[in-house]
């Protein structure tokens, strides 16, 4: 859920509170931080500042739009 809304934001960094609550989560949960948390360890989301968290850019390949 949280990926989904990270893609469907295209890359824009959006506030984690903002993020947790389009996905149906707590923003100071342990669920939706053990989430992000789980989904930086892969690579798939960063942290453009500390209170914004955006999709990698890994994950819109040039030319693939």
């Amino acid at each position: 859920k949280i990926l989904n809304v990270l893609l469907d934001a295209g890359g824009e960094a959006l506030g984690r509170t903002e993020v947790a609550e389009r996905a149906g989560y707590e923003a100071n949960g342990g669920t939706f931080n053990r989430y992000v948390s789980h989904l930086s360890s892969l690579g798939l989301i960063v942290y453009p500042r500390k209170t914004t968290v955006s999709a990698a850019p890994i994950l819109f390949p040039e030319g693939m739009a």
